[in-house]
């Protein structure tokens, strides 16, 4: 798999690179529990950025049988997470913070490109693989929304660049994964609820072990 030296872009943008308008990139004052929530979990966060996965989407020369690779790699994570989302939301969850169902795309476009690429589909048994090790307490949905709806927001931006370097290739018309549905919240509206959410410290603190486990998990095979 190609690993082109490219410029960092963030997987997930909203975390540690959401700005206000005006305020070079710090979060409003108001917001003081999701810039708890932001620093802790930043140098995890940064970790997984300078992975062999996150590096290769943005590769400029990134090749369609590459791409295939990149997106059944987060084909299979996501999949586990939205079975854990389901299994974690609490009864009232808030609905501004319930991801997308974003691997049904991701399972159309591999199973597409694999037959124009002549290449292997995807046959993973996600049933059987290990879930992030998080429990079901107050703050733990929370933390993994936080990282889902971060990843959604930036789903754009990578696709943006896939548009550019998969232009003319097979894979352009394959890009499901990575569209972002347009009822979606925009993300200053999401963390501002994500703010009243975790106004108590227990569920803040499970908030952000709950986050930190996600991108440990992303990271042992993402390296």
């Amino acid at each position: 798999m190609g690993t082109t030296q490219t410029a960092r872009l963030s997987l997930f943008p909203g975390l540690p690179f959401w700005k206000t308008p005006g305020q070079n990139g710090r979060l409003p004052a108001m917001l003081n529990h999701v810039a708890e929530l932001r620093t802790s979990t930043r140098p995890l966060h940064q970790k997984l950025e300078d992975t062999q996965c996150a590096l290769a989407i943005m590769n400029p020369l990134l090749q369609p049988a590459e791409y295939l690779e990149l997106l059944k790699w987060w084909h299979r994570h996501w999949k586990v997470l939205e079975h854990l989302e389901r299994r974690l939301r609490p009864d009232h969850a808030d609905t501004l913070l319930i991801p997308q169902r974003r691997s049904a795309k991701a399972e159309a476009d591999i199973q597409a490109l694999a037959g124009l690429l002549n290449l292997p589909p995807d046959d993973n048994d996600y049933d059987s693989w290990p879930e992030p090790d998080i429990p079901g307490a107050s703050g733990s949905w929370e933390g993994l929304a936080y990282v889902m709806k971060g990843s959604e927001l930036g789903s754009k931006m990578i696709k943006k660049q896939l548009q550019t370097s998969l232009i003319g290739t097979p894979a352009i018309n394959h890009l499901g994964f990575f569209d972002s549905a347009p009822d979606q919240p925009a993300w200053p509206v999401v963390i501002h609820r994500l703010e009243e959410l975790l106004e108590q410290p227990l569920t803040r603190m499970q908030c952000i072990a709950s986050a930190n486990r996600i991108f440990e998990w992303l990271i042992r095979s993402a390296l």
